[in-house]
This record gives C-alpha cells, structure tokens and sequence, in this order.
C-alpha cells in the first residue's frame, strides 16, 4: 500500500426519545481512497474507492424526575426533538490501520470521533 486518503462526513442526524434520555441517530458516510502498487512487472500504481454508508448513535442521559417522561421532561423546558441540537452534529477520523492480509486482500478500520452540541437549557438535566 502507498496511501490511504479518508473523508467522512455526516448526511443526516435526528433525536429520539428513550426511556432514561436521547439518542443523537448519526447517519454518514465514509470515502476511503487506498493507492497501491501492483505485484506484477510493470509495478504500475492502481487505486480503489471505497464509499460506506455508516449509521450510530450518541447516547444522552437525562436526569428524569420520578413519573416523567423523556418528551414531558423536554416540554418542561421548553424545547421540541428539533430544538435539542445546537449546529451540525460533526465527525472527525481519530485513527485509521490498513493491513495487507495476502496479495488480493486488505483489511482496514477506522475509528470515527462524532459529536453535537446540545441546547443550553439541557444542562442542568444531564446525566
């Protein structure tokens, strides 16, 4: 392998409600470029693209007064599911390997680091 080249980026975040807070769903997708050289005589230098779709979460626990639900405890403070994120929810690749496993097979993994900001008003709810 000559070169690994990565991109991610979020396409699209939404908030649901759970039993003890909220999840931040994160979908997004990730552009993975590996330059190589061929083991063949010519050596000549190929490339492959590879473009995943990824999906995960972000876990928000709330601190929940007894017989109150997540969208009650919402309500409370004034704030809707659209109000809870503050911008774009944000990706960031903290750590990438690539392994050549036999000539015809490469294995990689790549850790993504995604955050959001949340509204103000959910600060002092926080778990």
């Amino acid at each position: 392998m000559n070169t690994v080249l990565i991109e991610a980026k979020v396409t699209d975040s939404r908030v649901i409600p759970t039993p003890v807070g909220l999840k931040i769903v994160v979908d997004g997708e990730l552009k993975q470029k590996i330059i190589y050289t061929a083991n063949v005589t010519e050596q000549s230098v190929h490339s492959v693209l590879y473009v995943e779709p990824f999906c995960t979460f972000i876990e928000v626990p709330l601190k929940l007064p007894a017989g109150t639900n997540t969208l009650q405890l919402l309500q409370t403070l004034g704030i809707t599911l659209n109000g809870v994120l503050v911008g774009k929810t944000n990706v960031l690749i903290e750590d990438v390997t690539v392994s050549l496993l036999d000539p015809r097979t490469i294995e990689k993994c790549t850790v993504l680091f995604i955050w959001a900001t949340l509204n103000s008003a959910l600060s002092t709810v926080l778990g």
